[in-house]
Parts: structure tokens; C-alpha cells; sequence
């Protein structure tokens, strides 16, 4: 059983798949450094210093908050790592 060859991209396809790769890096790492001020802010109208229409939406939503920053956030960043790894190899792999 043979490897199976790579299809061959053209240099535009190639850098277009590369932009894509690192926006889409970029959102997620910028969506993993998000989850820690929404706990903030969800923590500030926990405790108290504040009432209004948020403060029984914040109560009811802290455990949620917590869980999602405490999964999520890593899991965000590592998927981050991993798209600025691919754009390196797609790079090496197209001599870009």
C-alpha cells in the first residue's frame, strides 16, 4: 500500500488557505483570553456592589461562567497553538 500524494496547490490557493488558517487562530485565541473578564464581571455583580436588572442573571449564571472559562479557555488556546502550527507547515510544504 502506497503513501497517498498530496494534491497539488497553486501558490494562491496555498496563501489563501494559510490567511484563512491564521484568522481563524486569531479568533481563537482572542476568544480564549475573553472568558476570563466575563468571569469578572460575572464574580462583580456575584458579590454584591451592584443591583439592576444583571444581578439576578449574574447569580443565576456563575457556575456556568466558571465551568465554561475553566474548560474553554485552554481548550481555545491549545486549538490557537495548533492553527499557528498549521500555518507553519503549510509554509514549509509550499516554500511560501
Amino acid at each position: 500500500m502506497t503513501k497517498p500524494q498530496p494534491k497539488a496547490v497553486s501558490r494562491a490557493d496555498a496563501e489563501a488557505e494559510i490567511a484563512r488558517v491564521r484568522k481563524l487562530g486569531i479568533i481563537m485565541g482572542v476568544l480564549s483570553l475573553m472568558s476570563f473578564p466575563l468571569l469578572l464581571l460575572t464574580l462583580f455583580f456575584l458579590t454584591g456592589m451592584t443591583g439592576g436588572p444583571f444581578d439576578g442573571f449574574a447569580k443565576f449564571m456563575v457556575w456556568p461562567s466558571i465551568f465554561v472559562t475553566i474548560l474553554a479557555s485552554p481548550l481555545l488556546l491549545a486549538f490557537a497553538f495548533v492553527q499557528a502550527m498549521r500555518v507553519r507547515n503549510l509554509r514549509d510544504r509550499h516554500g511560501l
